[in-house]
């Protein structure tokens, strides 16, 4: 379901980046084709939006530093 999302903003918008430090980054691109950020890559700042696809606590540290955060998992 996330690399439905995922594919389906990467045809919308020009630039899409994805990161979850809870998944093996090289798992996901082998069996998705979907390139993951490593911690070191993460520019909150540099983001118009953000879109929440998991629900991981390790995110919650992120919210106050995001410019928008949609949350799918309430609408889910």
């Amino acid at each position: 379901m996330i690399a439905t999302i995922v594919k389906s903003l990467y045809g919308t918008f020009e630039i899409v980046d994805c990161f979850d430090p809870l998944v093996d980054n090289y798992e996901v691109e082998l069996r998705y084709g979907i390139h993951m950020l490593n911690p070191d890559q993460l520019q909150l700042d540099k983001y118009d939006i953000i879109v929440k696809a998991v629900n991981h606590d390790v995110f919650d540290n992120f919210i106050g530093a995001l410019p928008i955060m949609v949350d799918l998992n309430a609408f889910l």
